[in-house]
């Protein structure tokens, strides 16, 4: 019988965003649960809101903090349009008229200060760079 080789590192960035995805579902249901027990008469209204702001994972994040955060959690390149569902459904809350542009331009500002990097149209942490070039 051979044994197979298994990449824990590939497993484990594979993990990290079915997490995100996952969190970000969990505060999508508690949204709405929050939301269906405020039409409860013997719900007070503020303990809902404080509930789901709280449960929000981005809810309290600027939109870079939000994106740099879920790039981690990810542990690996992402695209704008990832990101951008990834904090939108992670609560972040924007009056943006188009949240794309919004995220795409904080990134770029972002990466004008060497945070973050850009390649093959995937956004990427410029933490991860210097891991490659100074391995342990």
């Amino acid at each position: 019988m051979s044994q197979t080789s298994v990449n824990y590192k590939s497993v484990l960035e594979d993990l990290r965003a079915k997490r995100v995805k996952l969190d970000a579902a969990i505060s999508a249901i508690e949204e709405m649960v929050g939301d269906a027990s405020s039409t409860d008469s013997t719900h007070s209204e503020q303990p809902v809101r404080a509930t789901a702001a709280t449960s929000y994972l981005y809810s309290r994040s600027t939109i870079a903090e939000a994106a740099i955060h879920f790039l981690k959690a990810a542990g690996k390149p992402q695209g704008t349009v990832e990101i951008v569902n990834a904090i939108k459904l992670g609560g972040i809350r924007s009056k943006s008229k188009n949240l794309y542009r919004t995220v795409y331009n904080s990134l770029n500002t972002k990466m004008d200060k060497g945070q973050i990097t850009k390649g093959g149209g995937k956004w990427g942490l410029t933490e991860w760079q210097n891991q490659q070039e100074n391995p342990r």
